[in-house]
C-alpha cells in the first residue's frame, strides 16, 4: 500500500522574483504549458498538479492558487503582493523524490517568514509544521503537551450574533 502526503502552505512571493517565474506559476494554475525559460525556473513536480482536480486532498479540497493582493499600507505607500496558496496530495514515491525539494525551492521564493503551512502523512495523527526563514526550511513535529478545551468551557454570551 502506498502512503499519501498532503502539503498545505501559503505565503507571499518575494518582490525580486521575475515576471517569468510568476507568469509561469499563473500558467500552471490555468493548466497551460510552460515556456522554455519557465521550465528552467519551476520544479518538475508541478506537472503532476492540476488546478481543476479539486478532490484529491484528505483534509479539505485541493488548492493551487496565485494572485496579486493588496496587503497593507506602509508609510502611506500602497503595497500589493503575489500570494501563493498550495494544498495537494502526493503519493509517497513522488513526495520523497520531489516533495521535499519543492518545499525547499518554495522557501527561496517566499517573502513570508515563520509558519507557512504543514505536511501531513495520511495515517499520521499530527502534521509536521513548516517554517521558512532566510530561504531555509524548518519542519517541527509535536513535542509539547496538548491544550484541551470544549465549548462549555466558554461564556457563550460573548459569541452570540449581534445585529
Amino acid at each position: 500500500m502506498s502512503l499519501h502526503f498532503q502539503i498545505d502552505l501559503a505565503f507571499d512571493i518575494q518582490n525580486k522574483e521575475t515576471d517569468v517565474l510568476v507568469d509561469g506559476l499563473i500558467k500552471l494554475t490555468r493548466n497551460e504549458n510552460l515556456g522554455t525559460e519557465q521550465k528552467k525556473l519551476i520544479p518538475n513536480i508541478f506537472k503532476f498538479v492540476s488546478s481543476t482536480e479539486m478532490s484529491n486532498s484528505f483534509h479539505g479540497r485541493s488548492i493551487f492558487y496565485i494572485n496579486n493582493h493588496y496587503r497593507y499600507t506602509k508609510d502611506k505607500v500602497d503595497v500589493s503582493k503575489w500570494t501563493f496558496h498550495f494544498r495537494q496530495v502526493f503519493n509517497d514515491d513522488l513526495f520523497y523524490e520531489e516533495g521535499y525539494p519543492l518545499i525547499a525551492w518554495l522557501a527561496t521564493i517566499s517573502e513570508t517568514e515563520g509558519f507557512i503551512g504543514y505536511i501531513k502523512e495520511e495515517f499520521s495523527e499530527s502534521p509536521k509544521l513548516i517554517y521558512f526563514r532566510d530561504g531555509i526550511v524548518k519542519l517541527v513535529e509535536k513535542k509539547k503537551d496538548d491544550i484541551t478545551f470544549k465549548l462549555s468551557d466558554f461564556d457563550l454570551s460573548q459569541t452570540i450574533w449581534k445585529d
